[in-house]
């Protein structure tokens, strides 16, 4: 197994290291672990493209319109790459809520995954913004003309994708 370390600070101006001695430090110690490798994370927001998986079952329909096109080719890879991290950002607000999910049938837990995506406004938007930070400049430009759109289509698959793997949750 190899273990990968990707620098997620900068080692120029702005950088946390004070000297180039913290610098040499920090880098011994990336490369003391049996294993691994260095590599720098994307330095800019196209690089994050090719991160994102291929979904098969896409099918590109002339007669799309704008919201489902960019729902198609963006959110949904997105959603894709992230979905462990989704999953865990629900599994906690699942565990704050431990007491009623887990006495819960599945149909009222899929209820429940439903609800709490509508009226938990803190919940919706750490989510949203788990997939916003993965935009590039462009698309958040797009979004943002249809955001009010674009944000019901995130909740609906986020409400969706988690009702899928509601077992996930047991775990």
């Amino acid at each position: 197994m190899s273990v990968i370390i990707r620098r997620a600070f900068p080692f120029g101006p702005g950088s946390p290291f004070k000297s180039a001695h913290a610098k040499a430090n920090a880098l011994r110690a990336f490369r003391s672990i049996p294993n691994a490798t260095f590599q720098l994370m994307p330095s800019s927001r196209k690089d994050l493209l090719p991160l994102r998986p291929a979904i098969s079952s896409i099918q590109q329909d002339l007669e799309m319109n704008p919201e489902e096109a960019f729902q198609n080719q963006t959110i949904r890879p997105i959603l894709k790459f992230q979905n462990e991290l989704l999953l865990a950002i629900y599994a906690e607000h699942v565990m704050k809520h431990k007491g009623i999910f887990y006495q819960l049938t599945i149909p009222k837990r899929l209820e429940f995954i439903k609800e709490s995506l509508q009226k938990d406004a803190l919940l919706k938007q750490t989510l949203i913004g788990t997939i916003l930070g993965l935009f590039t400049l462009e698309e958040f430009q797009i979004y943002l003309i249809q955001e009010k759109e674009l944000k019901r289509r995130i909740s609906d698959m986020l409400i969706q994708r988690f009702q899928d793997q509601v077992g996930h949750f047991d775990q």
